[in-house]
């Protein structure tokens, strides 16, 4: 099957809501665009901020996909694009000061990105602030497949990146990223669920 080919079918089945699909699409296409937006960004960071950000769009925006206007591969390169531009102008709107800010930068944006953007509002930050992390975490935890929850684990409680994970496991380094970012989702959700109660 050629690549377009694969592709397309591969799209319909996530436009129809099929988790294992957009795994394998993810695993297939992800260490492209993490290599495509590392060339354009040419900061490590940022290209796995991109990444994140094109993949979550790309699951939360599946049903926009019309397969009559064109190529599944045209469409998700769309959304490569446009998430390149924003960390373009995420970077030009903060800056880039010492190596400490960059860090501190980093991390916020980290968490403001698993939970869906809602730290761009202080005043649901401060009280997210106050509440129990762990507590969120957990609940996120106990919502995830036993699969992802491992990922979650060694990222969060053991501070493993997709490639320790996979040298310690022996799992393939795609499939801990794929893990990692279902894990990612789940607790975007519940991030957005403790949100909505505090708003």
């Amino acid at each position: 099957m050629e690549p377009g080919e694969r592709a397309d079918s591969l799209g319909r089945r996530i436009k129809s809501g099929d988790e294992d699909a957009f795994d394998e699409f993810y695993a297939w296409q992800g260490p492209y665009t993490l290599g495509h937006c590392m060339k354009k960004l040419g900061h490590y960071q940022d290209a796995q901020e991109a990444v994140n950000d094109v993949y979550m769009k790309i699951w939360c925006k599946r049903h926009l996909w019309d397969p009559c206007k064109g190529s599944y591969l045209g469409w998700t390169g769309r959304i490569v694009t446009n998430c390149i531009i924003d960390r373009y102008r995420w970077r030009q709107a903060h800056g880039r000061g010492s190596a400490e800010e960059l860090r501190a930068e980093e991390y916020r944006a980290d968490y403001n990105h698993m939970a869906g953007g809602i730290y761009d509002s202080h005043t649901v930050l401060d009280a997210l602030i106050a509440e129990d992390h762990e507590e969120i975490m957990q609940a996120a935890a106990a919502r995830m497949r036993p699969k992802h929850r491992e990922a979650f684990s060694a990222r969060f409680d053991r501070g493993e990146g997709p490639s320790e994970t996979s040298k310690r496991t022996g799992m393939p380094h795609n499939t801990a990223k794929v893990y990692l970012f279902r894990a990612r989702q789940e607790l975007q959700k519940e991030y957005r669920r403790v949100a909505e109660q505090l708003a």
